[in-house]
């Protein structure tokens, strides 16, 4: 048998870091949703302050002359923000586990590479994982689901801005309206910041449990 040094090589601790990485992206994703929460505040509290000392008759002006600068903290800088979030996550998914089919490439008694399946993203990602490497991947049933409607949910955003598909079996569509931490803005999909909870705390999940598969594999290497 063939010695293999799984620390050397980066499968040991690469789910692992992994995790730790989206936590810390989490962190950040906080501090900006802080900041746009603060200025909001800062801002009401500058209107009511000056509908205070106005008379009446001039609220009504008063805050419309306000009103884009309210959209813009309370909608348009959130909302890019957290689309943008959803899509940078995603690729920071899709790039971790095509390191991680990289690196059992050399792990494994196979001929079959990543580039040698006909699907794509996480989908081939998954394939090789569970079939060539027989990692079950998909035992992790509840974030693997997750993580198959976000794939859908960051294709929307990144090829229609995420407008709301017409169709009423649409699986995003379907995703979208089951989702609570979801919603609609005219014909686009609204994230709310719960969402991008959800989001972290479901792909720091699936790490987890993907790194116990992966010691588990490890484990049978050497039990072989």
């Amino acid at each position: 048998m063939t010695e293999i040094d799984f620390f050397g090589n980066g499968l040991c601790g690469h789910c692992h870091h992994a995790a730790n990485e989206l936590r810390e992206l989490k962190y950040y994703h906080n501090e900006i949703e802080n900041f746009w929460r603060k200025k909001d505040e800062e801002l009401q509290n500058k209107i009511d302050k000056i509908l205070e000392q106005a008379p009446e008759p001039e609220h009504d002006d008063i805050i419309e002359n306000y009103s884009l600068s309210l959209h813009e903290n309370q909608i348009k800088y959130p909302n890019v923000h957290r689309n943008a979030f959803v899509m940078a996550v995603y690729s920071f998914l899709e790039n971790k586990l095509n390191e991680l089919c990289w690196i059992l490439e050399n792990c494994i008694d196979s001929s079959v590479k990543l580039k040698d399946l006909s699907d794509t993203g996480i989908t081939r990602a998954g394939t090789f994982l569970s079939k060539v490497a027989k990692i079950p991947v998909n035992e992790i049933s509840d974030e693997w689901s997750f993580i198959r409607h976000l794939n859908k949910l960051r294709n929307s955003l990144v090829h229609s801005g995420g407008r709301i598909p017409t169709e009423e079996n649409n699986k995003l569509r379907r995703f979208v309206e089951q989702t609570d931490t979801l919603g609609t803005y005219f014909d686009y999909i609204s994230i709310k910041p719960a969402f991008i909870d959800l989001l972290f705390n479901k792909l720091i999940a699936f790490f987890e449990k993907l790194d116990t598969l992966v010691n588990n594999f490890i484990q049978s290497h050497y039990n072989d």
